[in-house]
């Protein structure tokens, strides 16, 4: 039985070549020899400053993975991997003609898949269904606006699932791992619910009863959205976003 059947934003971004595995461990933040063909892992890519480019799933095996990540980072994602791509014998392109559909059965909660389907007009929306469902999960989905802004632990990658603190090197691992083993990592990620429809944008400010800035919004959905916050911040508080009040949940 299918509980859940969602559009996605998400592109297909298809590595093909004798060492695209090993070549991608290098660069993604999950362990890519632990990949396997049929079961999508979260990841991310991060820059030399540790700072998220892109985030997804991806899967696959040693000479063939294929990384989901939002549409609007498809070609920056290739452009950003293309320099050091020179030096492998790896070839990668956007794979076209096709949509990612979220689907999911089962009880209790329920685990994420991604079909591929052929398909002459991809979704150009995301379903927002299926970003209610991410903000429920809190996993933040990296798109161009909220690209290189933060670490992987403030958008909740890490708990997610998507960075292997025991594997070897990746672009920015230096500092991914001194935040998380120093325990310096001054934000968070929070979930906040309105009971009237949301306008924010990506990368508003979240605001206290001041209008003091204390948040950014990385994730938005109708009636709930995903923000980086002040680890301080106390979730009791009256918080709003333009005119809507928002009640937080942390954790």
């Amino acid at each position: 039985m299918t509980d859940f059947r969602y559009a996605t934003n998400l592109a297909i971004l298809g590595f093909e070549g004798s060492d695209a595995a090993r070549f991608l461990q290098g660069y993604l933040t999950c362990n890519t020899e632990l990949l396997g063909q049929q079961t999508w892992h979260p990841t991310a890519l991060c820059n030399l400053q540790g700072r998220v480019v892109s985030s997804g799933w991806v899967r696959g095996g040693a000479t063939r993975i294929d990384l989901l990540v939002h549409d609007s980072l498809a070609t920056a994602t290739l452009e950003f991997l293309a320099p050091y791509q020179r030096f492998s014998r790896t070839k990668s392109k956007a794979l076209e003609g096709f949509s990612v559909i979220a689907v999911g059965s089962g009880a209790g909660p329920v685990p994420i898949d991604y079909l591929i389907e052929t398909s002459d007009e991809p979704p150009t929306t995301a379903d927002d269904a299926y970003l209610t469902m991410l903000n429920m999960r809190r996993h933040v989905v990296v798109t161009s606006q909220t690209s290189a802004e933060f670490l992987p632990q403030p958008l909740g990658l890490v708990d997610a699932g998507a960075v292997a603190f025991d594997k070897g090197c990746y672009l920015g691992q230096e500092i991914v791992a001194r935040a998380e083993h120093r325990g310096n990592v001054k934000k968070n990620l929070v979930l906040g619910r309105t009971d009237k429809p949301l306008h924010a944008r990506l990368m508003d400010d979240l605001l206290d009863a001041d209008n003091n800035r204390v948040g950014k919004v990385v994730q938005v959905a109708m009636h709930s959205v995903l923000i980086v916050a002040n680890r301080e911040l106390d979730p009791a508080h009256p918080f709003h976003l333009d005119e809507n009040p928002v009640t937080l949940t942390q954790g």
